[in-house]
């Protein structure tokens, strides 16, 4: 989040005559990390969505704002939000890949999401007891993964003194892969 602070604070004295020749170089400086959102290192995505006060919402957020400084007026509708809509996708990918990899070398399933038929009874569990919990329609249900139910929890609220790594300390056990990928995101 301070990045877009920085960014703001450089573009609001981008234009100011006692200031432009400094910050033309911290400008060039912030751009070298920051400035290209198209390249920018996709563990910087990973890492604002594993804070738990921005997780995926925030993200979408913050790339269309760094995609609007760049864009001509005239592509600011529908075609932008095309094109943020698929460099948010992109990072959902890659994010959840990285976490089927976590869960791969735990030994547990890689693949989200997961499915089972409602219809099929397990081996001690009559049909009588299928049919009362899922119907007799049949279909199928959703298995949420640890990574869906992080994301689709409530983010935390703001408030000064936060420290992701206790919030990650304390929350470990209800999200382990999670917890593991986080420890290693916010290492480097």
């Amino acid at each position: 989040m301070e990045v877009f602070d920085v960014d703001s604070h450089l573009r609001e004295w981008e234009n100011d005559v006692k200031f432009c020749v400094m910050v033309g170089k911290m400008r060039e400086k912030f751009n070298k990390y920051w400035g290209d959102f198209m390249n920018l290192n996709m563990y910087t995505y990973f890492a604002l969505i594993l804070d738990p006060y921005i997780k995926m919402q925030s993200v979408r957020n913050g790339i269309e704002i760094l995609m609007s400084y760049d864009q001509k007026p005239e592509i600011m509708n529908d075609e932008f939000d095309c094109m943020v809509d698929d460099k948010k996708g992109l990072n959902e990918k890659a994010f959840g890949d990285l976490y089927a990899q976590y869960k791969a070398r735990e030994g547990e399933r890689s693949r989200i999401p997961s499915k089972k038929l409602v219809n099929e009874v397990a081996p001690s569990q009559s049909k009588a007891v299928n049919d009362f919990l899922f119907g007799r329609e049949g279909g199928s249900y959703k298995v949420a993964t640890e990574l869906e139910k992080y994301l689709n929890e409530p983010r935390e609220e703001l408030h000064p003194g936060f420290d992701i790594l206790l919030w990650w300390k304390l929350n470990g056990p209800r999200f382990p892969t999670l917890a593991k990928t986080t420890k290693d995101i916010l290492a480097l």
